[in-house]
This record gives C-alpha cells, sequence and structure tokens, in this order.
C-alpha cells in the first residue's frame, strides 16, 4: 500500500467534508476559562442564550450584556418581557458580578407611539466620542409569533439607540428608533424582513450598524448595513450585505451576531441552526467598506468552533454565536452562549490566539442535539487505518460508504437525512463495547460481530486487504477477523446525539480515488431559502435520494452549495416544466429545457468538472415554465492538501 497520510494534521483539514447540518470535523484552537458558566438563566428568563462581549478602553474591566429570554423565546401577553443585564469583572475573567439590567424598570414609548416597547433583550456596546454607545432590540408589548413576521404600527419591532457615561449605564434610549421592521421594505419580496440583533460600529467618519434579519418560514438569514452621521440619526435605508441571494458560495442556515472589529477589518462569526448547531463559518470586510455588498468575503469556513463534554455545553453553542474581542496580548477572548440538560440558557468565555486559530493536529466532531457527519472527500476500497481518539457516547468508523447527504426537512433545526447513516460499512464503538454493521441503501443494519474492549486506549486499527480480509484492532489486540466486500466508498465518522469524538491520529494507507457525493434536493432549498408550499415532492428513483421535487407554478430559483471539483445536476422532464438558465460561481454557464411532451425520470441534464477545489455555487434560474429538480452529485479530484494560497494557521 502506498505510504500513510495522517489526517488528523491541520495540514489535510480540506480534505473532511463539512456542512451546516453535517458538523464539523474542527481543528479549532479554542481553549474554555475557568469558571463557565459565568451566568446561567433562571425562570421566568431561562433561555439567556445571546450575550456580547465588550472591553472597556477606558479602564473600567470587561463587561458581559447578557440577553435574557423566556423559554422557547415567547413573548407577548402573558410572558415576561426580555431584557439585557450587564455583568462586570475586574480581574482578566475570572470573576463577575451582575450590575443589573441595561434599562431601568418601567414603560418606555417612542415618540408618538401608543404602545410602549416591552423586549430588549439583545445589545451591542462601542465607546466613542466621550460616550458609551448602545444599540438593542426592542419589540411593543403586543408583538407576538403571530404577527411578528406582519407588523403595523401598533405591534412593530426593530432597532432603537440608547447612550450612557459609563458601560454599565444607567442607559438613555433616543426617543426615536433607528429602524421600525413596519416601515422596512425587503429588496427581495417575502424575505430578510424582520431585522434585529444589531452591533453599532464607529468608523472614521461615520457609524455603522450591521443587522440581522430573518425570513420566517424560509429559513434564510441576512445581514444588512447601515449608516449615519450621528448615532441618533437619521439613518441610511438598509442595504442587504451578506444573504443567499448571491451567486456564490454561501452556507446556509447561518445567523450572524454580534461582530467585531480587529485591525480595521471587521469579523462577522456565524452559527448553523440546524440540530447539530457545531457548524461555524466567518466573514470578514474592511471596516471603511463594510456597507458595500461587493467588500465582504468568507474569511474561514469551517474549523471555529468545538463543543466540550460539559453540562453548560449541552446542545453546544446555542443561540447566537460567539461575540468576540482581540486584547492587546493577541488573544480571541469570546463570550459564548449554550444550554444546559434542563435547557437553561448558558453564558461562557473561551479564548486562543487570533494569530493561530487552528491546532497543529487533532479535530473534534461533535453530536449535539442532533447527529454529526464528516466523510473523506477521497474513495478507497481496501486500505489499512489507524486512529487515536477519544470518544464519549456512540460513535461509528464508515467505510465503503455510498449513501446520500443533505437535510431531513427544510428549516432551522434540520438534521440529516435518514439516506446519510446508510449504504455502508460501519464499526461502532459504544461504551465498553464495540459492533460490526452492514447498513444498507435503506438505511437497516446488520450485526456482523460484537465484542467488548480489551483496554481503556483508544488505539484502534482496520485493516481491508483487497481479498477482503479484514482485521479490527483495539490497543494491539485482535477484535475480530473476517471477510467482507470490498468497494470504492468514502471512509467517514459518525456521532450519535450527545456524543464527542477527539481524534488525535488518523493515519490512513490506501490508493485514493476520487470522490463522488450525492445530495438530497433539500439541500438546496435551504441554500435557496424557497417556501416550501410552492413545491411538491414526487418519487423517483433515478434521481440521488430518490425524489424529486416540482414547482407549482412558473418561475423560481434555486441554488445549490457544494465542495468539489465537479457537478451533475439532476432533474425531470415533462409537461409544464420549462427552459432554465444555470450560473456556476456567478457565471451564465448553461441553458437547459426541461420541457417533455410526457413525463420523463431524472437524469443528468448539466455536467461541469475540472473546477479549482473549493466552494462552488451552482444557479438555476427558470425562463420560461415551472422548475424541478433532482439532486445533485459532486465530484471530488483533489488529494486532501490545502487549497492554493492558503496557510494552515490561518490568522489576519
Amino acid at each position: 500500500m502506498p505510504p500513510s497520510v495522517d489526517y488528523a494534521e491541520v495540514a489535510r483539514r480540506e480534505a473532511w467534508l463539512r456542512h451546516p447540518v453535517l458538523g464539523d470535523p474542527s481543528f479549532d484552537a479554542f481553549v474554555r476559562r475557568p469558571g463557565n458558566p459565568i451566568y446561567r438563566g433562571t425562570p421566568p428568563r431561562e433561555w439567556t442564550v445571546n450575550g456580547f462581549l465588550f472591553d472597556d478602553p477606558q479602564g473600567g474591566g470587561l463587561f458581559a450584556y447578557v440577553g435574557r429570554y423566556p423559554r422557547d423565546y415567547q413573548f407577548g401577553p402573558g410572558h415576561a418581557p426580555s431584557d439585557c443585564v450587564v455583568l462586570r469583572c475586574r480581574d482578566d475573567g475570572r470573576s463577575w458580578e451582575e450590575i443589573g439590567p441595561v434599562f431601568a424598570p418601567g414603560e418606555f414609548h417612542f415618540t408618538g407611539d401608543a404602545v410602549a416597547t416591552s423586549t430588549a433583550p439583545d445589545v451591542t456596546v462601542i465607546y466613542a466620542d466621550g460616550r458609551y454607545h448602545l444599540a438593542y432590540d426592542w419589540g411593543h408589548a403586543s408583538m407576538t409569533w403571530d404577527n411578528v413576521f406582519t407588523p403595523d404600527a401598533a405591534h412593530d419591532s426593530g432597532v432603537g439607540y440608547a447612550w450612557a457615561e459609563r458601560p454599565e449605564g444607567p442607559y438613555h434610549r433616543h426617543p426615536e428608533p433607528i429602524l421600525r421592521n413596519h416601515r422596512h421594505v425587503s429588496p427581495v419580496p417575502d424575505k430578510y424582513r424582520r431585522l434585529y440583533a444589531s452591533t453599532l460600529l464607529r468608523r472614521e467618519d461615520d457609524w455603522l450598524l450591521l443587522t440581522l434579519a430573518d425570513s420566517a418560514q424560509r429559513f434564510a438569514w441576512g445581514l444588512y448595513a447601515l449608516t449615519a452621521a450621528d448615532p441618533r440619526g437619521p439613518w441610511s435605508e438598509p442595504q442587504l450585505v451578506l444573504s443567499l441571494e448571491g451567486d456564490t458560495f454561501h452556507p446556509a442556515l447561518m445567523e450572524f451576531f454580534p461582530q467585531f472589529v480587529h485591525a480595521g477589518m471587521v469579523y462577522a462569526p456565524a452559527t448553523s441552526v440546524a440540530l447539530n448547531r457545531n457548524f461555524q463559518c466567518l466573514w470578514c470586510a474592511p471596516l471603511g467598506t463594510a456597507h458595500e455588498p461587493a467588500s465582504w468575503q468568507l474569511y474561514q469556513h469551517g474549523s471555529l468552533w468545538h463543543a466540550e463534554n460539559r453540562p453548560e455545553e449541552h446542545d453546544g453553542i446555542w443561540g447566537q454565536t460567539f461575540s468576540g474581542t482581540v486584547d492587546p496580548a493577541g488573544r480571541l477572548r469570546v463570550l459564548f452562549p449554550g444550554r444546559d440538560a434542563a435547557g437553561r440558557g448558558t453564558i461562557n468565555l473561551a479564548e486562543r490566539p487570533w494569530a493561530a486559530p487552528l491546532r497543529e493536529r487533532g479535530f473534534v466532531l461533535n453530536g449535539c442535539a442532533g447527529p454529526g457527519l464528516t466523510l473523506l472527500r477521497q474513495t478507497y476500497g481496501s486500505f489499512s487505518l489507524r486512529i487515536t481518539c477519544a470518544c464519549e457516547g456512540t460513535t461509528r468508523l464508515l467505510w465503503g460508504w455510498r449513501g446520500v447527504l443533505g437535510p431531513d426537512r427544510h428549516g432551522s433545526e434540520a438534521t440529516l437525512h435518514a439516506f446519510a447513516n446508510a449504504d455502508c460499512f460501519a464499526w461502532e464503538w459504544r461504551g465498553e463495547g464495540w459492533r460490526l454493521l452492514q447498513i444498507d441503501a435503506g438505511g437497516r443494519d446488520e450485526e456482523l460481530a460484537r465484542g467488548v474492549w480489551p483496554a481503556a486506549a483508544w488505539e484502534l486499527e482496520i485493516q481491508i486487504a483487497e481479498s477482503g480480509a479484514t482485521r479490527l484492532l483495539a490497543a494491539g489486540a485482535e477484535l475480530w477477523a473476517g471477510v467482507t466486500t470490498v468497494r470504492a466508498g468514502h471512509i467517514g465518522l459518525w456521532v450519535q446525539p450527545r456524543s464527542r469524538l477527539e481524534v488525535t491520529t488518523f493515519a490512513l494507507s490506501g490508493a485514493g480515488l476520487p470522490g463522488v457525493t450525492r445530495w438530497h434536493w433539500r439541500d438546496a432549498f435551504l441554500a435557496t431559502g424557497v417556501l416550501m408550499t410552492e413545491w411538491a415532492a414526487q418519487s423517483d428513483p433515478m434521481s440521488p435520494g430518490g425524489e424529486v421535487a416540482v414547482r407549482h407554478e412558473p418561475g423560481g430559483r434555486l441554488k445549490w452549495n457544494f465542495y468539489g471539483t465537479g457537478v451533475r445536476w439532476w432533474a425531470p422532464r415533462g409537461p409544464g416544466l420549462g427552459r432554465v438558465r444555470l450560473k456556476l460561481d456567478g457565471r451564465a454557464c448553461a441553458e437547459v429545457d426541461l420541457h417533455a411532451p410526457t413525463e420523463a425520470p431524472a437524469s443528468a441534464v448539466f455536467a461541469c468538472d475540472g473546477l479549482p477545489d473549493g466552494g462552488h455555487a451552482l444557479v438555476i434560474e427558470a425562463l420560461t415554465g415551472r422548475l424541478a429538480t433532482g439532486g445533485l452529485e459532486v465530484s471530488d479530484f483533489s488529494q486532501g492538501g490545502l487549497p492554493k494560497g492558503e496557510t494552515a494557521a490561518g490568522g489576519g
């Protein structure tokens, strides 16, 4: 066999598949600060799941502004209003005292409003021009989940501004809000309508506000930018700077809040709101041009965060993403939200060197509320693999994998499609025992062998010869020997919910072959932010995933995000379907006619190979008739090294 390659080395991290729903084999270098959690939610505001970390440049210490919600984000009559409480630390994050709410108790009315504001959970603070300036969410006391996406002046929400002489307050609310959602007109119909969770930033000549927006049942999130000469206003019309609407690679289900500035750049971390929330991205833009969409770029795709096996991180990072600040020593210190097993929000601290965001060796794959899956992007037939790891819960090593990837639904808390854990062999590690499984294309397990571990050390080895002769070893002792079927397929790792796998060695010997992964059409729905009621699913055994989706009405747009070097789009043909235009990474590349006099099953109607290794986007737009789609096939001829021009350490 060829010499072994250790895929636990940071230089090989791009060999692993990562995705907002699947999860992320993360090589990040974050370590937790002692004393977590620094705050835990209590009734009637159990969900302390957002926060902002502020390092006072005037020497007042560290401040944490903790957003507190009732359980399930409930608001409106009958529920305690969400609010924000201030914590202060004077000893570099070791001990914290609660100062009190950001705003004094009592009703507050914006000028001309008959209804008082009630909620004010998410805030950011900046010191400039001799004062502390705060941006915050607000909502009328009459606002409920039934009317929040169709606001009017009687049950409105939006973004407000306040100021103080000290970072702990008291904060004085400006009588006019920065933004009212009932007046906001989105540039994309029925999307990005409710603005909330804002970061206020000072620039040389003006002020910048970056504001998150969601899209109700379309499950699409975007980031707006507004500018003003004075934080009290007037403010410019919101400009959408990050969203799913572009024609380039942009991972789905990502929620941005809050942002931070370092060395003249604005950084926007974002977390996936899939069921397994341990996938993160980091976008950035120069501060001076961050109000322009073209200035933003995806700075880091995955390997940004991992969860620890700690009670306060039972659900991983939960709520918004981490809030960061880079100190003079070059440490990125972050506040991050989580939830414990009782569903109470927790606020926690971690840090890493800014210039060294990744560990030199080893990665963590988490399964929190949902399972996690990663695959090597190459395929292998016969191979030899040596693993050293630490496992908590239930983990599987997969090989010969030929399943189908994608989400089980369109929406937040999406998890893996059942076919993702199918059509493969699996060596399962659980507690003190192990099992050898063969899993068919429908996801049904057949147990081939089982046993107990001979030692506590997690030093595992699997050998599969071209003849099919197979050996499983633990700590050098043979657990099982027999014959299995040899076929080219992906090698991967699967963790069940509430499980965690930390890998320090993944030394693989074998002839790597080009990989092909198949994706269910629902993955395009997440990447586009469609409205499911506009589409109908139909059985189609020819399509990856065994289904196609057809739009009820003429028109439509779909977007696929994929990571690889080639792509094949599958679609059916039939009456009422029309001509579509395809764009690859923003450039028109083909037109395809899906019309046919009779229905025809899905086939590969478009193919493109020879792409540079990395993230790509395939956009499909209806020109005439209705749009339909099957699944996607992504081919991968990479060798799992670093993309051209990238360093192992990252930083900036």
